[in-house]
């Protein structure tokens, strides 16, 4: 084991601008289990302090297989205006805003008519009307995609945050609207692969709730290399969500896995698959 190295007043510094990674992610419910592919690439400096990053979604899959049934084919194609998605990212890895807000609301604004034609149902019609209200809003999209699972966990804002001499940091931070007290700590010691975690527990006592984070960060770069979430309910998980990279940086190029290459294959047989952020199935 190593030492952790960390910036100035025990800091953990990371470069956004180097970002170019494809993660698996995986999110278990009640009642099923998704699991997509994610690739975030830094596009070019959205300023001096705010990084822009390009978001895209693959390989959508419900327990294993394609999605077939109509709800689920709904999520789909209300998700898919979302991507390529472009995030300005600040220093400290919080989402500031949607870059490319206005693309997004055309693409839906060109699909949302075929979508209102082909799903005629209550369910389907009532679904198409929320999303339609989220896409006409900037602050509702953005609120939106802040508060998603995978996005609340990746974008957390863990970089140039002071921890102090005790490696303990407390604060508020909210989700999907209720506010969490957390607390976060860090590793001093590296594992066997020279990585290192910091962990996250928010609390919200009035709601029975809790959030429990952990962080696998490379000691190196301090890129995230494994993350886990879960959110917590009257003694029951509401969701469990992990990510994990599945390329691996050299220096100065992106190392492709074999199980990039295999997805890579599959693509090119089926249409890309979206959903609707993540979280059907997830009720908070």
């Amino acid at each position: 084991m190593n030492t952790v190295i960390f910036g100035k007043h025990n800091s953990i510094s990371y470069n956004t601008h180097l970002t170019d990674y494809t993660y698996r992610v995986t999110a278990e419910t009640s009642k099923q289990n998704l699991s997509y592919t994610l690739e975030i690439k830094s596009i070019v400096p959205d300023s001096g302090t705010f990084s822009l990053l390009k978001v895209q979604a693959h390989n959508f899959r419900i327990n294993g297989k394609k999605p077939d049934l109509v709800a689920d084919e709904l999520a789909h194609a209300c998700g898919e205006p979302l991507y390529p998605l472009l995030l300005s990212v600040s220093t400290e890895g919080e989402i500031n805003k949607i870059h490319n807000y206005a693309e997004l609301a055309q693409r839906w604004n060109t699909l949302k008519g075929k979508l209102h034609r082909y799903y005629i149902d209550a369910y389907s019609q009532n679904y198409l009307k929320q999303s339609d209200e989220i896409y006409d809003s900037e602050a509702l999209l953005n609120h939106k995609v802040k508060n998603s699972p995978f996005f609340f966990l990746y974008f957390g804002g863990i970089y140039h945050r002071t921890f102090g001499e005790d490696l303990y940091w407390e604060y508020i931070r909210e989700y999907k609207g209720i506010e969490f007290a957390f607390s976060r700590w860090v590793d001093v010691e590296t594992d066997d692969k020279d990585c290192f975690s910091v962990y996250m527990e928010g609390i919200q006592p009035s709601k029975e709730e809790k959030i429990d984070i952990q962080y696998v960060l490379n000691n190196q770069d301090k890129s995230i290399e494994k993350a886990f979430f879960t959110h917590s309910g009257n003694n029951h998980n509401l969701l469990k969500l992990q990510i994990e990279r599945i390329n691996k940086k050299t220096t100065g190029t992106v190392q492709t896995s074999p199980e990039i290459k295999t997805l890579q294959k599959e693509e090119q047989k089926e249409p890309e698959l979206r959903i609707w952020l993540d979280e059907k199935e997830y009720k908070r």
